[in-house]
């Protein structure tokens, strides 16, 4: 394992992918631990250009390290070596919803509806910088503490691609094939809708613990999203209520202008289901159904099983596999070279019957008669609700206009499953069996859904500048602005955000279950200090290219906070940086050396000999090799105790340089 990437130490491998490694690193430039994502260049692409790519992957992480989101995870630095080119992130502990999923954790409708919203809170925030995805899939979203939601690999798939399109020319899959979308697949310009439909593909696993599209291969795959719509939720698990099928079908339509347009609608109509309610445009979604309930519905309506089904279940079944082979050899649209229909794997779900049908007796001709006579007899169902007004539904099939509302020429004898429904109400439902030549009358009395209080609060909370600490009741959450925070108790709080060079913000919140307290912008004030500046023996002041002044420099106004400055000696030929720390309305005083540390070197030459003295220190006797001095002025002494000689002399020995003396005792 490699010990530094760029200016990073590498603490410790945390995970491995196809693309590169991951590590935890430490950058000491800020003391702060890291993230470190590579990737190698290998895999960028097959193509003479590499470096090409390196430079237009690392200005795509750039654009995208500009995105600020409580719900996305923070880029900081992108580099490269000979082999890798990495990129540095945020460093947050959790699970990711993959690593959830894999355990088998279904999480309750409540956690579902709370982890879609806290992802279209981020998605909607991208999608409005012009930035998507292109790789949304559980993987790529972690879970901190089982609340926070970040959305991690953001924008990095464009990154690592040569266009949109899918596959590189080295044939190297960008995107996840089980969660991409049609555009994506048949490499189309994309835009956020195709990550609401990655989204889609989420929800629906969450909801049902299964993928809604499957299949042997990855090119029968692709081919299946493209061209096949999956199996209702609702059919998967008769617990997951009508309207959720509604949102997966508007969330992963083909057509880009019927699927959901903003994560904002996205979530809303979410909720909307959550409440019992109808959709915002629910007529624009036509209901998926599976393909045998949709011929049998469209071709017949609902007749008794004795009389018109038996008589034409015979030429029903040969045209289907007629017309079903002149479709698959000749009409349907080809999958990928090399695959075959016939080898997808399909699924057949059958759902559970509403009631056990009886053992029929065996009837004399005269009874059997009677009861062809009856099976012919057709009634009718009138229906009624309290409120009116609701939506009827006849065996799943919904029923042309609202309650009050007649059914006409159903199958007297036959059961019949009416389900009434309106927006803001629990649905109704009940089985009836109509008479011959009457009208059965139906009244739904629905009752009110009253949505369910949170037993938690929530704060949104954003900062001008952003980027400040955020402190609950003293205690550091480990955020900074922009953040929401969750699962508060109800009541009051102390509430403090800190950032350095401005002054504490603290105010005192009230927290409420029924809505999420907004504290939108909160301005922070600007806090100052003064610093006084000594240099020995002097220097010019630069502070962020623009020079203060020169030594000594006295009631400097500067923000709160660390700041540096670059000390300059011409003469000397010296530079150095320091350090100052200031706090808010108070005076800093600062003295530096500005020699301390640096050297130089002096050269003696004595005729015919002497003991020789810097600064009153012994240095020997000369002949001397040349004598390393910091620089600055030094009191040079020479000694011929024989002769009885001796003499002084002040000499300013310059930085990285030579300074010569030469002393006769015979003149």
């Amino acid at each position: 394992m490699k010990e530094t990437l760029g200016r990073y130490k590498i603490i410790k491998e945390i995970g491995r992918g196809a693309m590169g490694v991951v590590y935890q690193g430490y950058d000491p430039r800020i003391d702060r631990i890291v993230a470190l994502k590579t990737i190698r260049k290998d895999r960028l692409a097959e193509s003479r250009d590499v470096e090409d790519l390196v430079m237009r992957f690392q200005k795509e992480v750039r654009a995208t390290g500009k995105l600020v989101h409580p719900n996305i995870i923070t880029i900081y630095d992108t580099g490269e070596d000979e082999e890798t080119a990495y990129i540095a992130i945020e460093y947050i502990e959790g699970d990711t919803l993959e690593d959830l999923i894999q355990k088998g954790i279904r999480f309750p409708m409540e956690k579902i509806i709370d982890i879609i919203d806290q992802i279209c809170d981020g998605l909607e925030y991208t999608h409005r910088q012009g930035i998507v995805h292109r790789d949304l899939k559980p993987s790529n979203i972690m879970l901190l503490k089982g609340e926070r939601v970040k959305i991690t690999d953001f924008g990095i798939s464009k990154a690592v691609g040569a266009s949109s399109s899918s596959i590189t020319q080295g044939g190297i899959f960008l995107g996840t094939p089980s969660y991409m979308s049609p555009e994506q697949i048949a490499g189309r310009k994309i835009d956020g809708r195709s990550d609401l439909f990655s989204l889609g593909i989420i929800l629906y696993q969450l909801l049902t613990g299964e993928k809604p599209f499957f299949a042997n291969t990855i090119s029968t795959l692709m081919y299946n999203i493209v061209n096949k719509d999956p199996i209702p939720p609702s059919q998967i698990d008769s617990s997951i209520p009508f309207h959720y099928d509604e949102v997966i079908a508007k969330a992963l339509a083909k057509d880009l202008d019927k699927r959901y347009q903003t994560a904002k609608d996205f979530v809303e109509d979410l909720k909307r289901a959550y409440r019992g309610e109808r959709l915002m445009d629910a007529s624009s979604i036509e209901p998926t159904m599976t393909v045998a309930q949709g011929i049998l519905k469209e071709i017949y309506p609902k007749r008794n099983r004795f009389g018109l089904l038996a008589g034409f279940a015979v030429t029903l079944l040969v045209l289907l596999v007629l017309g079903g082979y002149y479709w698959m050899h000749h009409r349907m649209p080809r999958p990928p070279e090399g695959e075959r229909v016939s080898e997808v794997r399909v699924e057949e779900r059958v759902a559970t019957p509403v009631e056990k049908e009886p053992v029929k007796p065996i009837l004399s001709p005269a009874e059997e008669g009677e009861k062809a006579e009856m099976v012919r007899a057709v009634g009718s169902i009138v229906v009624k609700s309290d409120p009116p007004g609701a939506l009827v539904f006849l065996d799943g099939t919904r029923h042309d206009g609202f309650t009050p509302t007649v059914i006409k020429e159903v199958t007297a004898g036959e059961k019949y499953k009416i389900r009434v429904e309106k927006e803001g109400f629990r649905a109704w439902s009940e089985i009836v069996e109509p008479e011959p030549d009457k009208s059965l009358s139906v009244q739904a009395s629905l009752t009110k859904v009253v949505p369910k209080p949170s037993l938690s609060g929530e704060i949104r909370i954003s900062s001008a500048p952003p980027g400040a600490k955020v402190y609950l009741n003293d205690q550091d959450m480990g955020r900074n602005t922009p953040t929401r925070l969750s699962g508060l108790s109800p009541g009051k709080h102390k509430l403090k955000l800190k950032k350095e060079g401005y002054k504490v913000w603290e105010d005192e919140v009230i927290v409420r279950a029924s809505e999420p307290l907004d504290l939108s912008g909160v301005k922070l004030q600007e806090a100052f200090g003064e610093l006084n500046l000594h240099v020995s023996p002097w220097a010019d002041v630069y502070y962020k290219g623009e020079k203060l002044g020169t030594t000594p420099l006295a009631n400097i106004r500067f923000q709160e906070g660390f700041h540096k400055l670059v000390l300059k000696n011409p003469l000397l030929n010296i530079e150095k940086e320091v350090t100052v720390k200031i706090v808010a309305n108070e005076l800093t005083k600062k003295s530096v050396d500005i020699m301390e540390g640096i050297k130089g070197k002096l050269k003696i030459k004595v005729t015919p000999w002497a003991h020789v003295y810097v600064d009153g220190k012994p240095m020997g006797t000369t002949p001397l090799k040349p004598l390393e001095l910091t620089a600055g002025e030094h009191i040079v002494q020479v000694k011929n105790d024989k002769l009885g000689k001796q003499r002084s002399s002040r000499v300013v020995i310059k930085p990285n340089e030579v300074h010569s003396m030469e002393v006769n005792f015979l003149k």
